[in-house]
């Protein structure tokens, strides 16, 4: 980014089965006491002269064969009963580490009140280019460029008069913290936004590009014959107009868009069904008003100056994940 595109950002700025019981065989009568002796080894004799005995020895040995495969098969299968649970349990074990090693990974403690409020001081303070990669998140800027910048919004802004802490406004998978910068202003207060992301070792630091609002090309060339394409921090809202290449709420679903660097309100649509339809819908799905976010925009012939298409949605904040 060239020192005169932050330039033209400032001063641009009014823009997570049972088996069967066993078979007992044949049962012999019971022998009448006063019965000949005679009947009662005749009935012997013919007892023996039958088949019983050679029945219960099959319908034995299918009892012993059943009851040893049913033994066989409970014993494999208590045999891979734990088995099967340990493996089931160790998937889910295995699961949820990973999930915790994810989130242990990508979470860092965050600064307190204090700290948010002293290390946007002392970053906002700074004059020294080997200070500012230290207490920025630099994104595409130079040291120099950073610091020019923060000269020249003391000089037009005036002096710092109060400093709010907005703790926590992680958003896209980022950790982010907040606090709200208020100056004098020339003319009336001057509010900006001081957005704090850790590195990859947990250092937390400011994100300058949302410090500054940056904008690229800038609000004049995009609003003027300068440029066609830009790539925007705003505030978005929905909207109610359609008109010109809009005009088909069937096809094209609008929005409001407003910077503090603008007089004027924007319309900006997104074509109903595409991906930048659906990125712009999940900034609302809890009812929000207004949201900031970070989108890049371009104009359609036929269209009034203040009418966009949304091309690309970068991201749901003034801090833009593909920049760490």
């Amino acid at each position: 980014m060239k020192t005169q595109d932050i330039r033209r950002g400032i001063t641009s700025r009014h823009y997570r089965a049972e088996g069967s019981s066993p078979d007992l065989g044949n049962l012999s009568r019971l022998r009448n006491p006063e019965a000949p002796a005679v009947v009662e080894r005749r009935s012997r004799r013919r007892a023996r002269s039958h088949q019983p005995e050679k029945n219960s020895a099959v319908n034995w040995l299918v009892l012993v064969g059943t009851g040893t495969l049913a033994v066989i098969t409970a014993t494999v299968f208590l045999w891979l009963l734990p088995r099967m649970e340990s493996a089931e349990e160790q998937t889910a074990f295995n699961s949820k580490m990973e999930d915790r090693n994810i989130r242990i990974a990508s979470k860092f403690p965050s600064p307190s009140r204090e700290e948010s409020l002293e290390l946007v001081k002392r970053a906002l303070a700074t004059r020294d280019p080997a200070e500012v990669s230290r207490l920025f998140r630099t994104c595409e800027s130079t040291p120099a460029e950073i610091i020019h910048f923060l000269e020249e919004t003391s000089r037009l802004e005036g002096e710092v008069e109060n400093w709010e802490w907005m703790s926590s406004l992680d958003k896209d998978g980022l950790l982010i913290e907040g606090v709200i910068v208020s100056s004098k202003g020339e003319e009336k207060p001057e509010v900006r936004l001081a957005l704090l992301t850790p590195d990859d070792a947990g250092v937390w630091k400011l994100d300058f590009d949302a410090y500054a609002r940056l904008v690229e090309p800038g609000w004049q060339e995009l609003l003027g014959p300068g440029s066609e394409q830009a790539v925007v921090r705003v505030t978005v809202s929905r909207g109610v107009y359609y008109n010109g290449p809009f005009s088909d709420d069937k096809q094209w679903v609008s929005y409001g868009i407003a910077s503090l660097d603008v007089n004027e309100k924007l319309c900006g649509y997104c074509r109903v069904g595409s991906a930048e339809a659906e990125a712009m819908a999940k900034l609302f799905k809890h009812e929000e008003k207004v949201s900031r976010a970070t989108v890049e925009i371009r104009r359609v012939p036929g269209t009034n100056p203040k009418q966009f298409e949304i091309v690309r949605v970068l991201g749901g904040e003034w801090v833009v994940a593909s920049n760490r």
